[in-house]
């Protein structure tokens, strides 16, 4: 399987994360590759542990059903290349499978931006701060981020999950407008904006690895 290598300065260690069927190998700048890539065949265990949590590969190709924010869609032939969002399809044009699953990502993240905006402007207005800019990221370890200037990062994949659960992680962002951290006053804001999240928080706890297998080839 391929490793996807990343140098970082501030990194003091090798850090190793799968998700969606990538091994992603964090290194210091001043690390040798040949000794990570030696540490990383020695953590074969973790590896196979953590492909095997997100269950097997759903790749996008056509025929392909998706859970699309609590909806079941089937990937299904279509005109426009971006392309449309039925009660339960996604018709988009064909092309080769490397180019569809690509314009599959595309327009699946395009979605759950959309809703994610929609969400956070929501909260923002309740708690009466400025909009902010919003877009989308693949994590490997998180579900969502909110920077010091109130621009906030949310996880794609989060398209999988049913749509009360991207709406407790936007929750949850909004929160940090206020609160910088995880302390009683962070909850005390999370619990005006969002006090019947339990449920979808643990839905993400428990179902969360899964999301990672979407979009992912068969190995």
């Amino acid at each position: 399987m391929p490793i996807r290598l990343r140098r970082n300065a501030r990194s003091k260690r090798f850090v190793l994360r799968v998700s969606g069927g990538v091994i992603q190998l964090t290194i210091p700048t001043w690390g040798r590759q040949r000794e990570a890539e030696a540490w990383v065949r020695e953590q074969t265990a973790f590896i196979e542990k953590e492909l095997a949590s997100e269950g097997d590969a759903v790749p996008f190709v056509m025929g392909t059903r998706l859970p699309v924010l609590g909806r079941e869609m089937e990937i299904v032939p279509g005109l426009k290349t971006t392309g449309e969002f039925g009660d339960d399809s996604l018709a988009i044009a064909p092309t080769p499978s490397a180019k569809l699953a690509s314009r599959v990502e595309t327009a699946l993240r395009d979605l759950v931006l959309r809703e994610a905006r929609r969400d956070l402007e929501k909260f923002w207005s309740l708690l009466d701060v400025p909009f902010a800019p919003v877009s989308v990221r693949s994590y490997t370890r998180r579900w969502g981020a909110c920077g010091p200037s109130g621009e906030t990062l949310i996880n794609w994949r989060l398209v999988f999950a049913p749509r009360e659960v991207l709406r407790s992680v936007c929750a949850h962002e909004a929160a940090h407008r206020i609160e910088m951290n995880h302390s009683w006053a962070f909850y005390a804001v999370l619990d005006k904006l969002l006090p019947e999240r339990a449920a979808a928080e643990a839905w993400l706890r428990q179902h969360g690895a899964r999301l990672g297998a979407y979009g992912r080839t068969p190995a």
